[in-house]
C-alpha cells in the first residue's frame, strides 16, 4: 500500500536528469516488454559520459521478495567489450526518454553474452530521505581482544575474527546467476599486507578491494546547484569511509539527480539503512575488461554531499550537505624518526570500529620497525560530545614468532574501545576527535609471572611480609622482584590467599560483572568503566579471604556469612545477583616497564 501511495507523487519530485527540462517520466515495470530498445550511460574513462545501447530481454518477477522485480537487459557498446564492470552499479537506463532504472546486477560468471539486471526506477524512488530505520540484524564488530598471553595460533584466529563484522552475509551459492555488481573499494595509502588481510571481508560484502589513489578535496562544499551540474546521471560517485592521509572509498554510478538528491548503485552499499557518509565525485582512470571480473579503477576527488540512506535498492545522497566525520590524529614515533597522520573516519555504530581498526593497523604496518620483535606503547584519548574523554594508555607486544601482523593485539584493544562506545544501548554517541601518540619499541617487553614465595607462610594481623616474585621475560634470564605485603589488622584467623596477577586476571571483578550483565544505566558509566581499566604494565597483589562476596546491581556486599550466602545463592537465578566465593580485603600494585602476564598464588595462615 505504501508503494501505491508513493508512486503518484514521483512525477512532482523528479526533475530532468540532464538539465531543467521539466519532470522526468519513469517507465513502470508493468509497461516493460521484451525487445524494447533504449540507452544507458556510464563513465569508462575520465569523467566523460558514454552512451551504450540496451535491449530488454524480459522481467524477472519477485526475485528478492514480493514485488521486488529485476529487468533483464542485453547491453552493447563498451560494456559488451569489457563486460559489466564493477563500478557500473547505478548506470541509468532510458527507453523513449523515460527512466527505466539502474544497472545493478550481472548474470553469472563467464557469460557468453553481455547481460545485466536493472533495478526498476520505481524501487529506487521508494528510498526516503527521512527514513531512520535500520536493519533488524545490523552488522556489528564481534569478538574481544585476544590476551597478551594467548597461544600464537589462537591469537591469530582471535585477531582475525575480532576484526571482521559479524554476522557476515553468506557467500552466494555457486549456481546463483543473479549477482550484484561488485563495488570497487579503493584503498589509498594502505599497505599490501593490510589490504590482503581485509580483502575477504569486503568480498563477502560484495566489494572488490583494490589499491589505488585519491586526492579528495577538503574545504567548503559546493552549492547544491554546482554539485548537481557535476553529478549528472551516469557519472561516477564515491562513498567515502576514510578521507585525508588515508582514503577508503567505494565507487559506483549516479542513477538519478533532481538537483538536491542523488540515487546511485541500485543495490546496497553496506545495507545499514540510515547512515551519514561523505559523498564525492570520482574520475575513472580506466576500465579493465575481463570475462570473469571486469572493474573500473577510480580516483575519488571532490566531496559534494552526504550519503544518508543505504537501502536494498540503492543509496541516497544529499548534495551540499556536510557530513560529520571523526578527525583522527596519529603520531608514530620510532627510533630516530616521527610521523604524524591526519585523516577522518565516517561515523556508524556498526562499521566505525572496524574502519578504525583497519586504519590503525595500516599506520603501524608502515613502520620499518614493525616487522621485527616489537612493542607498541600508546597514549591518547577519544573525545565524545557531552561526555568525559576516554583515556588510552597501553603497552602491547608482538613477538616475531606470533605469526600475526605487528600491532594486531593493540589494534584489537583500540577497536574494542570504539565498539563499547558505539554499541552502547543508551544513546547514539558523537565522537568529535581521536588523538593517539604511539611509540614503536624494537624489543618485546613481556614478562610472565613464573613463581612466588615468601619468608614465611605463618603471619599475624598487621605483619609486613617480604615476598619474591619470579618473572620470566620473553627472552633472557628470569628476574626477581621483591614486594612487601601488609597483612590487614582486620584479617580474620585462618587461610588467606594472596594472588599475584596481571591486569586481565584482576578484571574478573565487580566491573566485569556489571558490563556483562548490562548493569550500567548510561554511556557515561561505560566510559567511567573504560577509564578505570587496570594497566597491563603493573603487577597486582590481591589479598582474598575465604568469605563470599555478593554483587547486586551496583552494590557490593563483602564478607557475607555462609548462612546468608546460601539463601542468596538459591535466589540469584531470579534476581540481578552475582556471588563470588572470596572477598578482597587488600590490594596493591607495582609499576613495571613490561607487559605483565599470568597469575600465581601464595597461601598464608593468619594466626
Amino acid at each position: 500500500m505504501k508503494r501505491l501511495l508513493f508512486i503518484p507523487a514521483l512525477m512532482a519530485l523528479v526533475t530532468a536528469a540532464f538539465g531543467a527540462e521539466g519532470p522526468l517520466p519513469i517507465l513502470p515495470v508493468s509497461d516493460v516488454r521484451p525487445g524494447m530498445k533504449g540507452v544507458g550511460y556510464s563513465v569508462f574513462e575520465g569523467t566523460t559520459l558514454e552512451e551504450f545501447p540496451v535491449e530488454v530481454v524480459g522481467v524477472l518477477k519477485n526475485v528478492w521478495g514480493p514485488r521486488q522485480h529485476i529487468i533483464l537487459v542485453r547491453v552493447g557498446g563498451r560494456p559488451a567489450k569489457t563486460g559489466v564492470a564493477a563500478g557500473m552499479s547505478g548506470s541509468p537506463v532510458y527507453i523513449d526518454g523515460k527512466w527505466l532504472g539502474a544497472i545493478s546486477l550481472r548474470l553469472g560468471y563467464f557469460p557468453t553474452e553481455p547481460l545485466a539486471g536493472v533495478t526498476p526506477a520505481e524501487s529506487m524512488l521508494e528510498i526516503q530521505e527521512s527514513d531512520a530505520s535500520q536493519p533488524s540484524a545490523p552488522t556489528v564488530l564481534a569478538g574481544i581482544p585476544p590476551t597478551e598471553a594467548a597461544a600464537p595460533a589462537d591469537r591469530v584466529m582471535a585477531s582475525l575474527s575480532a576484526l571482521l563484522p559479524s554476522p557476515l552475509p553468506p557467500l552466494r551459492a555457486a549456481n546463483s546467476y543473479l549477482i550484484p555488481i561488485e563495488t570497487p573499494l579503493v584503498f589509498s595509502g594502505f599497505s599490501e599486507s593490510v589490504l590482503n588481510l581485509f580483502t575477504p571481508l569486503f568480498q563477502r560484502m560484495g566489494m572488490m578491494a583494490v589499491q589505488g589513489g585519491a586526492e579528495t578535496v577538503s574545504g567548503p562544499l559546493p552549492s547544491q546547484a554546482d554539485a548537481a551540474k557535476e553529478l549528472p546521471p551516469g557519472s561516477a560517485v564515491s562513498g567515502m569511509l576514510v578521507t585525508g592521509d588515508l582514503s577508503l572509498a567505494a565507487t559506483g554510478t549516479v542513477a538519478y539527480n533532481d538537483g538536491r538528491r542523488i540515487l546511485a548503485f541500485g543495490h546496497p552499499f553496506f545495507g545499514v539503512g540510515s547512515v551519514e557518509m561523505p559523498m564525492s565525485k570520482a574520475e575513472i582512470v580506466t576500465t579493465l575488461g575481463s570475462s570473469f571480473a571486469p572493474f573500473k579503477i577510480a580516483n575519488s576527488t571532490e566531496i559534494v554531499g552526504t550519503i544518508v540512506q543505504d537501502r536494498h535498492s540503492g543509496i541516497l545522497g544529499i548534495l551540499g550537505k556536510a557530513p560529520r566525520m571523526i578527525p583522527v590524529t596519529m603520531t608514530l614515533h620510532s627510533p630516530g624518526q616521527s610521523f604524524t597522520y591526519h585523516y577522518q573516519v565516517f561515523q556508524d555504530q556498526r562499521w566505525t570500529p572496524t574502519v578504525m581498526a583497519i586504519t590503525f593497523l595500516n599506520t603501524l604496518a608502515q613502520s620499518n620497525w614493525s616487522a621485527a620483535d616489537t612493542s607498541f606503547k600508546v597514549e591518547g584519548s577519544i573525545e565524545i560530545k557531552g561526555h568525559p574523554p576516554v583515556n588510552l594508555n597501553r603497552l602491547s607486544v608482538t613477538p616475531a614468532d606470533a605469526l600475526m601482523t605487528p600491532g594486531t593485539t593493540l589494534v584489537m584493544w583500540l577497536s574494542q574501545k570504539f565498539n563499547q562506545i558505539f554499541q552502547n544501548r543508551f544513546e547514539r554517541p558523537e565522537v568529535t576527535s581521536v588523538n593517539l601518540d604511539l611509540e614503536l619499541i624494537p624489543d618485546v617487553r613481556l614478562a610472565t609471572i613464573e613463581n612466588v614465595w615468601g619468608d614465611s607462610t605463618e603471619v599475624h594481623p598487621g605483619d609486613l611480609l617480604a615476598v619474591k616474585v619470579a618473572l620470566r621475560p620473553y627472552r633472557g634470564e628470569r628476574t626477581i622482584k621483591e614486594v612487601t605485603i601488609r597483612i590487614p589488622e582486620s584479617a580474620p584467623r585462618g587461610y588467606l590467599r594472596v594472588r599475584f596477577s596481571d591486569a586481565e586476571t584482576l578484571s574478573q571483578t565487580q566491573e566485569l560483572f556489571a558490563l556483562q550483565q548490562n548493569r550500567f544505566s548510561s554511556l557515561g558509566e561505560i566510559i567511567g568503566l573504560m577509564n578505570r581499566e587496570k594497566s597491563n604494565q603493573e603487577l597486582y597483589v590481591t589479598l582474598l579471604e575465604q568469605a563470599p562476596t555478593a554483587f547486586h546491581d551496583d552494590k557490593l556486599l563483602p564478607s557475607i556469612p555462609s548462612t546468608i550466602a546460601n539463601v542468596l545463592d538459591s535466589a540469584r537465578a531470579a534476581s540481578r545477583l552475582t556471588l563470588l566465593n572470596e572477598t578482597v580485603i587488600g590490594q596493591s600494585s607495582y609499576p613495571m616497564d613490561v607487559v605483565v602476564t599470568g597469575s600465581q598464588n601464595l597461601t598464608l595462615n593468619v594466626n
